[in-house]
């Protein structure tokens, strides 16, 4: 039996609030790195103003890479993502773009 249910979406949906929802697509190499490097030192415990904005500033790189074609930025999307969902929205961000890159094509 042919199982489609194997393959992932190519999109993530992130709904922002009832009326928002965005399908991210997933991140170029450079893209990626950039996002990696703005959240990698983050310490959720002891979070300092620098963290905080290289959150958001990753946040708008990986929100405005999205199928409808919107864009963000760092200013607007802290009307969207209060600093705990935005810390839940890059766990689940990374799980799917590990699982999108392990994916066979």
């Amino acid at each position: 039996m042919l199982d489609l249910s194997v393959y992932k979406s190519r999109y993530y949906p992130v709904k922002l609030d009832d009326n928002t929802i965005v399908n991210i697509e997933p991140p170029k190499r450079k893209q990626l790195k950039k996002i990696i490097s703005l959240t990698k030192s983050v310490n959720e415990q002891n979070l300092g103003e620098s963290d905080i904005d290289n959150l958001y500033d990753a946040a708008e790189i990986a929100l405005s890479k999205n199928k409808e074609g919107k864009t963000f930025t760092a200013e607007n999307i802290e009307n969207y993502l209060d600093l705990a969902a935005l810390v839940a929205f890059f766990d689940g961000y990374y799980t799917w773009v590990m699982e999108n890159v392990s994916q066979k094509n």
